[in-house]
């Protein structure tokens, strides 16, 4: 990572003269070590020329993506940003503070973590830029106590009031903030944050600000103002945050209204402190066909943190679909789970009969015990409740897509910056080195996949994305299909909710190889099971794209030249995905 400042150039290749007698081995390298920093720097005090010992407090964030390192430094009652660079394979850091009116001072060193110390310090030397003043620094990373200091990454939104909703975006927080709960420093909020997409501010791909205030713990009432880096463009600008400061299932939260005067514009925003979590954040995007529902019930598990889902009106009617989707929440108890109702519409439409079935599955006996769902519908489109779901997660989201890809595609166009929240995206889609499913006419018969054919643009946008793709392609999924005997399995065990559905579901599809000579496959499925079994299949990278026009319109081939990177599902343990299915569904 580099950042010009003022003519000069922060980067991690930058290595300084001093040494650090500390016997050190970093074990696990985290994405990001982030929180309240505490400690001292000696020498020379650029400005004053004084040469005790000056304290250092800091909301500072470590992280393996741009920006490596940014956050901010408290005096008294206010707050200025520091940004630079970390390595994490030297952990060489370099960093400047700089603030108005006084001379910038550059940090020098490492980050350090020694056997039976997690919480990691950074120690090394800093100098003035003027050459007054320099001498050496220390600070460790205090331990996270809610009761003392709430502190670390926090993730969420801002979104523009509704009637400035057509000309101002919904943008991401990312903020460095602690939050101080009292103690010899009181009760203040100070931190950093950052926009990636300043198009605005010559010469900056990226600008930082500082914020700053305080909370009340009696009430909760927190009031932030944000002060952008010193520009001719940010001249003026100073933004508050008036909200409340609150405990939810999701963790800490903040909530509240925005105000920015200068630019005439207000709304409101949300924002979660980021924690360390075991359980992978998923959001699940399907297409309502007979296999997404089983793909759903694989994602509804302990072992999963489902945030989301979204149905796509693609091979499914929207409503029945968007219903069994609810219901299925429901029996699996994560009816905490809201559903999005998609309103996009693709390229090619799927045969009618295929849509219907969502009706059938809706008609279940075992759906229709209680006379409502408690699962709810997300008020907004599910292709924008996707987008703001993703861009609010505090954790980078695994998104599982079963169907097209259109609901990402204008996701990564409306929302560029939900790009850098996605773990990864694991699709079920394409057919590279087998024939694919597609009869209609006016095509190359058995050319192209369905999820493909369905919105080829959209695929070939999702591609040019950078996270990384795991594709469940026909090549992988061939590999299990839907028999009479693995669908015999759930008998025994129909007493149970999730087998009853499970197997009058799949007994709809055994119909397939005996009327077309094809049997039905766990497409969708297998490719949710992957989440749950990560040694499931194993993967090739392969360079793809994807044929938007002409009579391959929908096809995925293999293009060494020009090609996307993408992780191909091989070598499937169908036997695993079988027994995987039939005992997870004993609940």
């Amino acid at each position: 990572y580099q950042r010009r400042v003022h003519g000069d150039i922060l980067s991690v290749y930058f290595f300084s003269p001093f040494s650090v007698s500390v016997s050190f081995s970093l074990l696990v390298f985290t994405k990001m070590i982030s929180g309240l920093w505490q400690g001292e720097r000696s020498g020379g005090s650029a400005g004053s020329g004084g040469q005790g010992p000056a304290p250092l407090v800091w909301s500072l964030s470590l992280q393996t993506q741009n920006p490596s390192l940014y956050g901010a430094a408290l005096e008294g009652d206010d707050s200025f940003i520091l940004h630079g660079s970390w390595n994490p394979e030297t952990n060489a850091v370099l960093f400047v503070d700089e603030r108005p009116g006084a001379t910038r001072v550059m940090y020098r060193g490492r980050y350090v973590q020694p056997p039976g110390n997690a919480q990691g310090n950074i120690v090394g030397t800093w100098s003035s830029d003027d050459g007054v003043a320099s001498g050496t620094f220390g600070c460790c990373l205090v331990e996270q106590k809610d009761a003392l200091h709430l502190s670390g990454h926090w993730a969420g939104v801002a979104r523009p009031s509704p009637d400035l909703a057509d000309f101002i975006p919904t943008n991401p927080i990312q903020w460095t903030l602690t939050v101080l709960r009292g103690g010899e420093l009181g009760c203040k909020i100070f931190g950093c944050g950052f926009f990636d997409d300043s198009g605005d501010v010559p010469g900056r791909p990226m600008i930082f600000f500082a914020l700053c205030g305080a909370w009340d713990p009696a009430t909760g009432q927190v009031d932030l103002k944000k002060i952008y880096e010193s520009t001719a463009e940010t001249e003026g600008y100073c933004l508050t945050y008036t909200g409340i400061l609150k405990h939810g299932s999701p963790g800490w939260q903040m909530e509240g209204q925005w105000d920015n005067p200068k630019g005439a514009s207000h709304g409101t925003f949300t924002c979660t402190l980021r924690r360390p979590q075991q359980k992978p954040a998923v959001f699940l995007d399907h297409d309502g066909g007979v296999d997404d529902f089983l793909a759903l019930l694989l994602l509804c598990h302990k072992s999963v943190k489902l945030i989301g889902v979204t149905v796509t009106p693609a091979d499914t009617e929207i409503e029945p679909a968007v219903s069994v989707t609810r219901k299925l929440l429901d029996i699996a108890n994560f009816s905490e789970v809201s559903v999005g109702q998609g309103t996009l519409d693709g390229v090619h439409p799927f045969p009618p009969a295929w849509r219907a079935e969502a009706y059938i599955m809706d008609a279940f006996p075992i759906l229709n015990t209680q006379s409502d769902s408690d699962a709810q519908v997300s008020p907004l489109p599910g292709q924008q409740f996707l987008a703001e779901t993703i861009l609010a997660s505090p954790t980078p989201v695994t998104l599982v897509m079963t169907g097209p890809l259109t609901n990402l595609a204008w996701a990564l166009d409306k929302y560029p910056a939900i790009e850098a929240n996605v773990a990864e995206l694991v699709w079920m889609g394409g057919a590279v080195d087998v024939k694919g499913n597609v009869y209609e006419a006016d095509f190359e018969r058995a050319a192209a996949e369905w999820n493909v054919f369905w919105d080829a643009p959209s695929a070939a946008r999702v591609f040019k994305a950078s996270f990384p793709i795991r594709l469940f392609s026909l090549d992988a999924t061939n590999h299990v299909p839907v028999t009479t005997d693995f669908v015999r399995r759930f008998g025994p065990q129909s007493h149970f909710p999730l087998s009853n559905f499970a197997g009058n579901a799949w007994a709809t599809t055994v119909k397939c190889e005996k009327l077309w000579k094809e049997p039905y496959y766990a497409w969708d499925a297998l490719t949710a099971a992957y989440v749950r079994c990560r040694d499931i299949c194993e993967f090739e990278e392969v360079k793809l794209s994807v044929v938007t026009e002409g009579r391959e319109e929908g096809r995925t081939i293999r293009d060494p030249e020009h090609g996307r990177v993408v992780l191909l599902a091989q070598k499937v343990n169908a036997q695993k995905f079988y027994d995987l299915c039939v005992q997870d569904f004993r609940r």
